[in-house]
Order: C-alpha cells, then structure tokens, then sequence
C-alpha cells in the first residue's frame, strides 16, 4: 500500500455494529481530568487486515490526516534503518560505531552497533522523566537541555558504568547516539536519508522526524505521521 489502502471500514461497521461500538466506546470514552494520566486517552484508532482498512475513527479533535506524535515507538523506524544499512551498506553489528561517525570521545570508539540497538552501551545514562529532579536525568538534558545542540556527543561523552555489552538498559541516548552513526553510513543520500530509503518507498507521505541543532534525528523519539501512514510501517513488517 505506497499510496492510499483500500477501506471497507463502513462494511465493517454495517457488518459488526456492535463490535465497533464496544470499541469505540472503550477507545474514546474519557474519564475524569484529561490532563491528569488516567484511563484510556486514545486520539485515533486505524485498523489494518489482509492489507485494507477495516476500522477507523478519531477524537479528541484529531482527524485522519493530523499526525501523531510516535514518542519512543519512534525507536522502531531507527532500527529498520539499521536493517536497510544491512542489506544496502555492508553495515555490520560488530562494527565499531567509530567507522561512521567522529565523536569527541575516543573511549566511545569501543562501542558497536550491537551495543547500541540492544542498550547494552553501558554508559552510565540516567532514563528519568518524572518523580525526580530535571538534572537528575540525561534523557532530559539531551531533549530540552545542555545537550540539545549535538545530541551524539552529548551521549558519547557520559562516562561508562559497565562493560558495553554486558547489561542491557533502556536508553533514549543509546538510540540517538546510533542514529547519529546512520547519518554517517547513510551521508551518500544526504540529509533526508529516512525518507529516501525508509519512508517513501513507503509512502509514508505525512513524516515529520525531529532533529538537533547539528542535524542528527532524534533516534529514540519526535516522530510524527498519521495512523495511516504508521500503519504502513507496521505492514510492512
């Protein structure tokens, strides 16, 4: 489907009437302060089978053709392209991430693309977002703070608190460092190198992929597309 899917969502909704209304009931029912993270907050719902359209609906404002923000779902797109750097590039996991991409820290250069896709780094990396104090995490200080403008370096640069490859531990910094290095094994296709080789031929015609002031993509988040178009990724998988 790298144009538009066919839909039988009003045969679906003639057919299961009452299945689509649970649904609709549970997704877009709100309960209480919308603001305040309880309960079901669903924005939009597409649902895809046997390559058509069987379900869709919106709320809260939101139509088939606004995007959504991915969050860290936006980690999946990175590794596809790691997948394509596989196939296309020669891209080996065991390869030091150092043959991609310069970095201010040479201890860094000890770090392999298997590292980094499994958040096995073991740079000592704090993936806090709240109950604590903003200088407490570094997932905060890569997005909105003092490692905003090269977030590659930013990530590099902390110091490690294991051997890379022994523990495993979520990190939004391990995920944006190694886009950082897609830029590198992708610098032939130039900057838009997610689109050229991931999103158009696709069709995935709605992206919208943040990046910092050094034009690295934010590997771990801040990509935003429609359902329709996140629901050509996930069929293609």
């Amino acid at each position: 489907p790298t144009q538009a899917w066919p839909s039988v969502v009003e045969q679906t909704k003639k057919d299961h009437a009452d299945k689509v209304a649970a649904l609709e009931k549970y997704s877009f029912t709100l309960t209480g302060d919308p603001f305040d993270h309880q309960g079901v907050r669903t924005d939009g719902v597409a649902i895809v089978k046997h390559g058509k359209l069987i379900y869709e609906g919106y709320n809260r404002g939101y139509t088939p053709d606004m995007p959504h923000l991915a969050w860290s779902v936006s980690k999946n797109y990175l590794h596809g392209l790691v997948g394509i750097a596989q196939r296309t590039k020669g891209l080996q996991l065991s390869d030091s991430i150092c043959k991609y991409l310069t970095l201010e820290s040479k201890d860094a250069c000890k770090l392999t693309i298997n590292d980094l896709l499994n958040w096995a780094s073991g740079l000592d990396w704090a993936e806090q977002y709240e109950g604590g104090a903003y200088q407490q995490s570094s997932v905060l200080a890569m997005l909105y703070g003092v490692g905003h403008a090269d977030m590659a370096n930013f990530v590099a640069n902390h110091a490690f608190r294991d051997k890379p490859g022994d523990t495993m531990s979520y990190s939004t910094g391990d995920t944006t460092l190694l886009m950082g290095v897609m830029g590198g094994v992708f610098k032939d296709e130039g900057p838009e190198f997610p689109w050229k080789v991931l999103f158009e031929p696709l069709g995935m015609k709605s992206v919208v992929w943040e990046h910092d002031a050094k034009g690295t993509y934010v590997g771990g988040s801040y990509v935003y597309a429609t359902p329709r178009d996140f629901a050509k990724y996930g069929f293609l998988y």
